[in-house]
Parts: C-alpha cells; sequence; structure tokens
C-alpha cells in the first residue's frame, strides 16, 4: 500500500474525497499525513527484522564525536558503557562525548521511510491510523473499532512473519549468554 493510497483511506473514512497528490494543502490530508507519520514511527520502535541492523562501525569525526543519525532510533553497542544521548554517544565510563576509535554497535533500530516498510506492516500503520483519525475527527467508535480489527490482524501477520524470518531463540538473550559464559551474578560461595 503506497503513502498516497493510506492518506486517501483516512480520508474515506472520515467521509472525505481522496487526493491525487499528498503535497496538496488540505488541512485533512496534513492531519492524515501526520497521524499515519506518527504510527509508522511509533510501530518501528519496536524493531523488526526488516529495520534492525547489525554490526555497524560508527567513526568518530573530526572533534572525535559520533553523531548518531535522526533516523536511528536505538543503538546497543558491543561496549555496555556506551549510550546513545540526543544524536550523540557517550561513553559513561569516562563521561565524555569524545571516542578516539570506531565503535561498533551490535544492534540499531532504524525509522525507515513509508516506502521502505514490509507491505504488512504498511497495512497495520495504515489500519491503526485510521483508528485513531477517526477517534480524533468522528468520535465514531463503531467505525474506530472496525479498522482496530484489521489492524489486529494485520499486526498478528507481521508478527508471524517477524518470527519466522528473525529465527529467534532464547540463546540470543544478553543474560542467557553471560550465564552460558560462567559469569557469575552473586557470590555464591561455591567453586
Amino acid at each position: 500500500m503506497g503513502e498516497l493510497e493510506a492518506v486517501n483511506m483516512l480520508l474515506k473514512a472520515i467521509g472525505m474525497s481522496p487526493v491525487n497528490s499528498l503535497e496538496e494543502s488540505h488541512p485533512d490530508v496534513e492531519t492524515a499525513r501526520s497521524t499515519l507519520h506518527r504510527v509508522r514511527k511509533s510501530v518501528q520502535q519496536r524493531g523488526w527484522w526488516f529495520n534492525i541492523d547489525y554490526n555497524v562501525t560508527y567513526t568518530p569525526d573530526n572533534v572525535g564525536h559520533i553523531d548518531i543519525p535522526s533516523f536511528i532510533y536505538n543503538v546497543v553497542p558491543l561496549e555496555p558503557t556506551y549510550v546513545m544521548r540526543g544524536s550523540k554517544l557517550y561513553d559513561t565510563e569516562n563521561n565524555t562525548y569524545v571516542f578516539t576509535d570506531d565503535v561498533i554497535i551490535s544492534t540499531q533500530v532504524k525509522i525507515l521511510e513509508w516506502a521502505d516498510m514490509h507491505e504488512t506492516l504498511q497495512d497495520y500503520c495504515a489500519y491503526y491510523a485510521a483508528a485513531q483519525y477517526v477517534r480524533e475527527e468522528l468520535e465514531d467508535t463503531a467505525k474506530e473499532d472496525s479498522f482496530k480489527a484489521d489492524a489486529g490482524i494485520a499486526m498478528l501477520q507481521l508478527r508471524d512473519l517477524d518470527l519466522e524470518a528473525g529465527q529467534y531463540n532464547v540463546f540470543d538473550n544478553a543474560r542467557v549468554a553471560r550465564a552460558r559464559g560462567g559469569v557469575r551474578p552473586y557470590n555464591l560461595g561455591r567453586n
């Protein structure tokens, strides 16, 4: 589903005529796009198989800062004392934003543009945004519930695809990796 098609679905949900372009200067088009973008960003923050990058290397700029692009929602560096603060990487152990070496990010969640999202996520975003849009504009709970039901079906399909593509297992968890590596979280007095 294209973004124009999704916006037109939202407009139709409140009884408005469809538009031929996303650039039309109509207040309902702007409100529909805003709702759609809010939902698009919110849903992707979780991280899905198609918007998570692994083992990404960041190089410090000429003053030693590592800027995180605005389309990156979250980063998990290999070094646990490195965190994302605002749009920069920060070293909590040394209390500095300055890095001298490259930093490897084990995982990062990227907020994709509409066209780059998986089609099932586009469907979910469109239906869920339509439910929110109807609630905000019409306060029609029956229509809202109908769109929520369609969004629920799309979410089930999306989660099924995520489980299939992600091939997740319990051993991918950081706590399990530490436990299997022989690191004891507590001194239990055993050898």
